[in-house]
């Protein structure tokens, strides 16, 4: 399975990046390091060698929520960071878990699959197969 936008692994996980990583983020959005680190790095984090992305309103700075407020999506897809490229979206996370359970009223049976009702479930996979 994919992710499904729901966003919760970008409230509750912040993105430490290296500086040459923040660099390419930097040079991507055409600021230099100076300005994305007092733009978008967390003021908290002391490291000389690595930076965590700052939150807003108790997400990645970079995200943002659709009207529905079930989808969210990644403002700087295309350049983020390696950490959330990589991270392993799918229903074997506990906050994938969490977030199919916030947004969509739905939870992980013991055969792991989405089971709630025949609606829910319904009106998910058309979620799922308009993402692909």
């Amino acid at each position: 399975m994919l992710c499904f936008r729901c966003g919760l692994c970008c409230a509750r996980y912040q993105a430490q990046l290296d500086m040459a990583e923040a660099q390419r983020i930097a040079a991507g959005l055409g600021l230099n390091l100076k300005d994305f680190i007092q733009r978008y790095a967390d003021p908290r984090w002391h490291d000389a060698e690595t930076i965590l992305l700052r939150h807003e309103n108790g997400e990645c700075v970079f995200l943002e929520r659709l009207e529905s407020g079930k989808e969210a999506f990644c403002k700087i897809h295309s350049i983020k960071p390696a950490i959330c490229r990589e991270f392993p979206a799918n229903l074997n996370q506990k906050v994938c878990w969490e977030g199919l359970a916030k947004y969509w009223d739905l939870t992980i049976g013991s055969s792991g699959q989405p089971e709630g009702s025949e609606e829910k479930i319904a009106g998910f996979q058309r979620f799922l197969d308009s993402l692909e």
